[in-house]
């Protein structure tokens, strides 16, 4: 009886001991399981999160380059506009200096009929004054340039061999005695002149004609003889008319190259040459 007891309690150790095993084994089985579930369970939540986390970081990585590139180009686009309007301003100002050297051209053409351009216009202008006065019966009474044609010419011909005078004026200072019809009768002669002749100054002073022709010849020492022709009451005229003379070697292209650009020329003056001689 023993013995068959004995065998009982082995046979339930031993199947104790293949049930614990089992139950190990089944263990072991679910707790594999178990982990390949939480690994699966991971990589089940975590794969989107990784997606999307790869997907910001090329966002990102793609996106702020742009944004900076972007700005550049917008800080460029309003250099260029900066620079683009600078070029239309100096395209406009180079319009404007054509159209204006244009007129400077026509300009000049005229002056060139009017200025003279050889040394002996010079003694011209003195004797075209005198004869003009002549007509008009002014009496020259003094006439300080034509007194020293000789020393005026000299001195023109010196200031003309100046390479730095492209132009210069030559002065002629005279004084007449007539009647007032007559002066303005020879004023109205100049100004009828297809020449160009600038009058600097004038100055009238009414008084007896026949008095002072006797001033004039007593103080030459001349015997004083009145002239009844005259009439007994003149007027004197003081006047200075400046010619202007280009200079040796002068050209069209020197001049422009002389004129500054910012220069303001006299537009009056210019709508007078322009109305009177072209």
């Amino acid at each position: 009886m023993d013995e068959g007891k004995d065998k009982k309690e082995k046979k339930s150790i031993y199947e104790q001991v293949k049930e614990g095993e089992k139950e190990r084994s089944t263990l072991t089985s679910t707790v594999k399981k178990s982990g390949q579930s939480l690994i699966a369970g991971v990589f089940y939540y975590s794969l989107p999160l990784l997606s999307i986390g790869i997907f910001f970081t090329i966002l990102l990585a793609g996106t702020v380059p742009a944004i900076k590139g972007i700005q550049n180009s917008a800080k460029d686009i309003e250099q260029k506009k900066v620079e683009i309007a600078d070029l239309d301003n100096q395209i406009a100002s180079l319009a404007e200096l054509k159209t204006l050297e244009s007129q400077m051209i026509s300009d000049l053409s005229v002056i060139d009929k009017i200025v003279p351009s050889e040394k002996t216009q010079v003694a011209k202008f003195v004797g075209e004054i005198s004869d003009l006065a002549e007509a008009n019966k002014l009496e020259e009474s003094k006439y300080e340039s034509g007194e020293q044609i000789e020393k005026l010419q000299e001195e023109i011909e010196q200031a003309l061999e100046k390479e730095t005078a492209a132009i210069i004026n030559i002065p002629a200072t005279s004084q007449y005695m007539a009647t007032f019809d007559n002066i303005g009768a020879f004023l109205n002669a100049l100004y009828k002149k297809d020449d160009f002749i600038i009058v600097s100054s004038l100055s009238m002073q009414g008084g007896e004609a026949r008095e002072y022709q006797a001033s004039r010849q007593s103080a030459r020492g001349e015997k004083v003889t009145i002239d009844t022709n005259l009439p007994y009451y003149s007027w004197i005229m003081k006047v200075t008319f400046e010619k202007y003379q280009f200079s040796k070697g002068f050209s069209d292209y020197i001049v422009r190259n002389l004129v500054p650009l910012d220069s303001e020329p006299n537009y009056e003056i210019l709508q007078y040459i322009r109305d009177r001689y072209s």
